[in-house]
């Protein structure tokens, strides 16, 4: 790696170890749902509309990259039809993931609003309290108890 490269990876794994956080542990232990899988493009028919871009998963962009490498039809996404699509594609995973975050938060207000707070936030139920249905008994890792409380 040159020193440019070095420096990039520095910062992406500073990025992951103070800013970024994966919602998908907490997803999996917040909610149980009737879907396929938790992964975005699963979830995020419960808060968004269908996607319309033609790259419509990794696996797709990755085809496409390939294509435009074995045949550029410019040289980046501003003059590039396949390069434009991925980035469209990539940050409309943006996005999704924001509007994610935004709808958990949300889910999270509205069952503090409505009284579900049975379970302290390291999924220990409080006293004199029932379960309540599809929540797990399992104890929650510290991650995403401490993600539940970011949300909150």
């Amino acid at each position: 790696l040159n020193s440019g490269q070095q420096a990039d990876r520095q910062m992406v794994e500073e990025l992951l170890q103070h800013f970024l956080v994966d919602l998908l542990p907490v997803l999996k232990q917040s909610l149980a749902l009737g879907l396929p899988g938790y992964g975005l493009k699963n979830v995020e028919k419960l808060y968004r509309a269908a996607r319309s871009s033609e790259v419509a998963a990794a696996l797709d962009s990755m085809v496409v990259y390939q294509s435009w490498l074995s045949k550029p039809d410019g040289s980046d996404w501003h003059s590039s039809e396949k390069l434009r699509q991925i980035r469209d594609y990539n940050r409309d995973d943006c996005v999704s993931t924001w509007q994610l975050l935004t709808w958990l938060r949300k889910r999270c207000a509205r069952a503090k609003l409505a009284g579900d707070d049975k379970f302290d936030m390291d999924g220990q139920e409080r006293q004199g309290q029932s379960l309540p249905l599809a929540v797990s008994t399992s104890k929650p890792r510290s991650v995403a108890a401490e993600m539940m409380k970011a949300l909150e």
